[in-house]
């Protein structure tokens, strides 16, 4: 079994307790999921890389350096989430001066209170619940405000969740100690699927972290390396291999979840296939609005050429629909709508028994049909990438591309 952070921190005893049980039953992805973000601010995090015990003079709450690496992750895994259309929610604190009501540590008394600041301290002071860089949320993002440990308590996290489906939360942020478990405890009270990504936690102190990830894993949720969600992310099975996409099966992502299950295979592409073409694989990929929302056609472009790259050197057409491309195709129109306001990518990759010469020209203003640049006249038709519903001749032996 790997080493797990909490190791070197078990007694003989602890270790002889976990070998004699039974093993324990992971929660797992559910239906809907959403990365959680907790806590990425900057009294944690400080403004610059600084180790723990230079940072502290400045920022008395600061994590060090630990910080600065969990984020460079955490900016990864968000990347991946909104990619693949998963929602991402910022929790960071809600100043008094902003609410009008003390903070859950007042009674201890703030460690700040009493010392004179500086204009430099006032001013970090006022920033220290700005959400850092690497973790900023995005227009239209959740965020929201607490005045306790748990994301939940005095927060309408829970009734956000609940209106939108959710039922996993993938938790970043710090500190693991604080904020992060009392998060996790109560979302695991919720009834939720808690999963916790290891090198995107963080903490002041190492052995507090390792154990509390520990009594995460035994109880309330899952503690997996960022390798894992960004695999499920991505729509391979966490901790396998990705598979390749076999004859007339499709794979997709629906808000992250890698799925396998029968479609047909739309109007546009049947049309568009050489005469006697034998499929041997196809895919497709949704892309959801509110991903496009955000990235614009560069995350249509990037998409169309990971599943080029799936196909190989198999020839292969892509196409991208959207619900009035399937109006009369429902189960299509199904998988379109969920979506809301994208787009689904479907490529077929498909075998010539032979190089099948291109069709006679079409009607008037249609391109000869000898290649324009070797003047070979071997060649397969494809779909334009600009115009899904458009044909063009590709060459067989220049590669070259011209208008059906």
């Amino acid at each position: 079994m790997p080493a797990r952070v909490w190791d070197p921190f078990l007694t003989a005893s602890d270790k002889a307790h976990l070998a004699a049980s039974r093993p324990r039953t992971p929660y797992g992805f559910g239906e809907r999921v959403a990365v959680l973000s907790v806590d990425n601010y900057r009294a944690a995090v400080g403004d610059e890389p600084q180790p723990l015990l230079e940072a502290i003079r400045t920022w008395p709450s600061s994590t060090g350096l630990a910080a600065w690496r969990a984020l460079d992750r955490i900016a990864v895994v968000f990347g991946a989430a909104r990619a693949a259309g998963v929602p991402v929610i910022h929790i960071t604190g809600l100043d008094a001066a902003e609410s009008g009501m003390p903070g859950w540590r007042h009674r201890r008394g703030d460690r700040g209170r009493g010392v004179a600041r500086d204009a430099a301290a006032q001013d970090r002071h006022r920033r220290r619940y700005d959400i850092v860089d690497q973790a900023a949320p995005l227009p239209g993002e959740v965020v929201l405000k607490k005045t306790a440990p748990s994301a939940f308590f005095g927060t309408p996290l829970a009734a956000h969740l609940m209106g939108e489906g959710i039922d996993t939360l993938i938790v970043v942020g710090e500190a693991v100690s604080g904020c992060v478990r009392a998060t996790v405890v109560d979302g695991c009270s919720y009834r939720l699927r808690m999963i916790v990504v290891e090198d995107c936690v963080y903490d002041r102190h190492e052995a507090t972290r390792a154990m509390n990830l520990f009594d995460i894993d035994q109880k309330y949720g899952d503690v997996v390396d960022s390798q894992v969600v960004l695999d499920w992310l991505s729509g391979a099975p966490a901790e396998t291999p990705a598979e390749a996409p076999h004859a007339h099966s499709h794979s997709h992502l629906t808000h992250g979840r890698a799925e396998t299950h029968e479609l047909p295979m739309p109007q546009v592409l049947r049309a568009a296939l050489p005469a006697g073409a034998e499929v041997v694989a196809v895919g497709h990929h949704p892309i959801h609005g509110y991903t496009i929302e955000r990235a614009g056609s560069d995350v249509v472009e990037a998409a169309r050429k990971e599943m080029s790259g799936g196909f190989g050197a198999t020839s292969h057409l892509i196409v991208a629909l959207d619900r009035n491309d399937v109006a009369d195709e429902p189960e299509l129109a199904q998988v379109v709508e969920r979506t809301e306001g994208g787009l689904l990518l479907i490529g077929v990759g498909y075998r010539l028994p032979q190089s099948v010469p291109a069709p006679a020209p079409g009607p008037a203003g249609a391109t000869d049909d000898a290649c324009p640049e070797c003047g070979s006249r071997s060649a397969h038709r494809d779909i334009a990438p600009e115009s899904p519903g458009a044909v063009i001749y590709v060459c067989a032996d220049c590669g070259a591309a011209w208008d059906a």
